[in-house]
This record gives C-alpha cells, structure tokens and sequence, in this order.
C-alpha cells in the first residue's frame, strides 16, 4: 500500500519567493521515488494466481434419509426365495451320486422407502416328517456387495432397497450350504435381522420346502438285447465295425412338477467301458419326447462285452447344476459276428 503525505498550497506561501522553484523540485523528486518504490505503476503489478477448484470425492452414493412418519405401521422389509420351492439335486458319478447340491436365492426387500442392514442370518433346516433339526447355521456382520470404481465396497440393501444373500460376498454367508439335507422333504426357515437407517432393529422370517429331484425311470432297452451290426442304422458298411449300433433310449420324467430343461444319457458296454457318444445331453423335441436314438457308425461292442451293458438317464434342471440321480437299466447287445454281414472280425 502506497503512503504519502498530502501537503496543501498554503504550505508553500509561508516562504519567500525565492525558494519555490527548489521547493517544486524536491516535490517532483519525492513523487517519482515515492511512484518507484510503491511499485504502483500498471505495467510491473503482479496478477494474483486464480484459486483452483478442489477435485470433486466419487464414492458410494449417501443412504437414503429415513422416511416420515417412523416407525412404520407394517413390517417395512419382506424375504422371498428363488426357486420356490426348491428342488435339491445330486452329483457324482452312476451309482455313486452323493454329493448334495442346491441352488437357492434369498432376496431380502424394503418394501417401502425405508431401507436397512442385514446384520445378522439365521437358517433352519428341519426334516418335514419328523422335526428333527438338520443344520443350523447363524451369519452374523455385514453382508456387502464387491462393486465396481469408485463403489468398491457397498451395501445393497441399505442404498438401493435390494440384496440377494448370494452377492454377499464380505461375509461368512454360504449361500449353497446343503445344511445337512438327508434325501428326505424338508422346511428351510430363514430370520432375517435388519437396522434401518433410524437404528430400529427388525426381524423378519420365511421358510421354503426342499424337495430332492426324483430320478427318470428307464424305458428302453431294459432287459432286452440290441441289435448290432444292423443295415437299418443307415451307416455304411465298415469291415471292422459292421453297420454300427443303433440305440433308441426312452425314459418316464421325474414324478410330479419338476421344471426339467434336459436329460442327461451314459451308455456302458458289460465291461463298465462307456460308448465315445457319451455322455449325451438331451434337447428338445428330444427333451420334451422323452426319448432320443443314438447311431454310432464307426463302433462295435467288443467280444466279451456285449452281456450286461447298462445305461443311464438323469434330470437337469436350468443349466444342469442341478440334477437327479441316475435312472439305470441293464440290457445286453447281440454279438455283432452274429448279426448278418460278417464284421468285427480280430
């Protein structure tokens, strides 16, 4: 800030005439040091830096504010299954399936615009028949999403009104835990405990019914013999093979209402060897016929393996993580020297 003394020309008339022109001079001398020092000229002023603006923070979006009036007068969350019911299914090899495997969903809804945390999930499996507990399993923490940049970590029901359990995956949550189910009807009952945005606590409980996938029960061929080497199996003849084989498998569905999308076919010569077609999986019109023909051209049964062959059909349900047990049934295949034009010689 430039500082100066402002004198009036009444200072000047005090002194006698000869002194005005050195008093001027000096006046003029001040004002120009005074201009230099100051650094008030236009020309050399230093531009202040514009401020810039701080970065704007990305993250997860706010949790909606509770809603008026609360507490609300109906339980404000709601718990539904997928499916409903649930139809448990089996894995492992013919005669040895022993692994139980499910597939279920468990979504947990605001039904209204007050939303909330899971903290804690409580899940009861019990023999339908008997009551007898077969698992019991309790989850307790949060129960988050894995997002996506900036929204790495987030919490679905609390900021969107929505979570499926099995997203959760920062938690102990297994949402495929068989719970000990037995082959044998069962009731899932699941609680649900959620604190809403006020830190209310609420509770909330559903059960489902857990139904294992009947097997398929052959049709045909059982107990019968095939053909081999047969000209009706439209392949050319083949001096090793013959004609090849024809299989025309037929099967009965599961019983009751059981949403099959395929079926899944194995076919075994007597020496528990499996046929290079297999394993087969049925589409429609197949599928919904329940029955499919096989041809294999360039195949022979070897000598010694035509008498009890066996084949099997399960049930699929969606993209075949679900599946039945296997339906199986013996049969035998004639021997292919024997079937008309000579083949299958050593």
């Amino acid at each position: 800030m430039c500082v100066g003394r402002f004198r009036s020309t009444s200072d000047i008339a005090l002194g006698d005439a000869s002194t005005k022109a050195p008093v001027r001079a000096r006046c003029a001398l001040a004002l120009l040091l005074a201009s230099i020092l100051c650094d008030c000229s236009s020309s050399s002023s230093t531009v202040a830096p514009t401020p810039t603006s701080t970065p704007p923070v990305f993250g997860c979006p706010a949790a909606p504010s509770t809603p008026s009036p609360y507490p609300p007068l109906t339980t404000p969350f709601s718990i539904t299954f997928n499916p409903d019911p649930l139809w448990v299914g089996l894995a492992g090899p013919v005669g040895g399936r022993d692994t139980v495997v499910i597939q279920l969903d468990i979504n947990v809804d605001a039904t209204g615009a007050l939303h909330g945390s899971i903290t804690n999930v409580h899940r009861t499996l019990r023999d339908r028949d008997t009551g007898q507990i077969l698992g019991d399993v309790i989850d307790s923490g949060r129960f988050l999403y894995n997002g996506n940049t900036p929204c790495r970590v987030y919490d679905p029901l609390l900021l969107y009104g929505h979570e499926n359990l099995t997203g959760a995956v920062f938690s102990t949550f297994r949402p495929n835990d068989p719970l000990g189910f037995q082959r044998r009807p069962a009731i899932l009952t699941v609680d649900v405990t959620i604190v809403d945005t006020s830190g209310g606590t609420w509770t909330i409980s559903k059960s489902v019914a857990w139904e294992l996938v009947p097997a398929p029960t052959p049709r045909s061929p059982v107990n019968t013999t095939v053909r081999q080497n047969d000209p009706a199996s439209g392949c050319a003849f083949d001096s090793i093979h013959g004609y090849g084989l024809v299989l025309d498998l037929s099967w009965d569905p599961p019983a009751g209402d059981v949403p099959v999308t395929h079926y899944g076919l194995n076919v075994f010569d007597g020496a528990g060897r499996r046929l290079s077609a297999f394993p087969s999986v049925t589409f429609d019109p197949d599928t919904a016929a329940h029955r499919k023909r096989v041809v294999l051209c360039n195949a022979h049964i070897d000598a010694g393996a035509e008498r009890g062959a066996t084949w099997a059909v399960t049930a699929c349900l969606g993209s075949c993580v679900v599946e039945s047990d296997f339906g199986v049934a013996r049969f035998d295949f004639q021997s292919c020297r024997d079937a008309g034009v000579p083949a299958c010689q050593p």
